[in-house]
């Protein structure tokens, strides 16, 4: 990876931790709860630059493009969950 790329990584890395707890957090307090409009864009930019350093290879859902105002914080901590554990093999490759 360049030094750009290790930069991008970092930044995108520290947004997933913190978008990850905001929605533990969330989903403690209300379980069931909707995650409101201007939080789901934000989630969904941060997904997108996750998505674009992970590539296919390293991606834990193939064709996850982000959340619908649907979808609810459960499928959504999950998937958090999930690119967090994704990004340790990735950060091994560096």
């Amino acid at each position: 990876m360049t030094e750009e790329e290790i930069e991008r990584f970092e930044k995108v890395e520290v947004q997933l931790q913190g978008l990850h707890e905001e929605i533990g957090l969330l989903s403690k307090k209300k379980p069931d709860g909707v995650v409101n409009k201007w939080k789901l864009k934000f989630a969904n930019r941060v997904v997108e630059k996750a998505n674009g350093l992970l590539g296919e290879r390293y991606r834990p859902f193939g064709g996850f493009e982000g959340f619908e105002a649907a979808d609810g914080p459960t499928k959504k901590r999950k998937v958090q969950n999930e690119k967090c554990k994704t990004k340790e093999p990735l950060r091994g490759d560096i």
